[in-house]
């Protein structure tokens, strides 16, 4: 629904639609912050850790619109790692 990437339920209240428009469709976002089952941190045990920051590729694809924009659109939206935090 949102093109984050993740599922969503979507469900509609046809008698509704006479009253206020918006409200006929509905959708209930099960991930709203982040895909689940993808690797977060990783350690190689004497110390140094690094934390996998992700986004959805039409995040990425909004964010190039205005200074270099793609060739081709996102047909579909996938998680893409966008930055890599190192902590000691």
């Amino acid at each position: 629904m949102n093109g984050n990437g993740t599922t969503d339920v979507l469900w509609n209240y046809p008698e509704d639609s006479d009253i206020d428009p918006k409200k006929t469709w509905q959708y209930l976002e099960f991930c709203p912050t982040e895909k689940p089952y993808l690797l977060k941190t990783a350690s190689n045990g004497i110390g140094q850790k690094l934390t996998f920051v992700y986004s959805s590729s039409v995040d990425e694809y909004v964010r190039d619109v205005t200074v270099r924009p793609w060739t081709e659109g996102v047909p579909i939206s996938v998680p893409v790692l966008a930055a890599l935090k190192q902590c000691t």
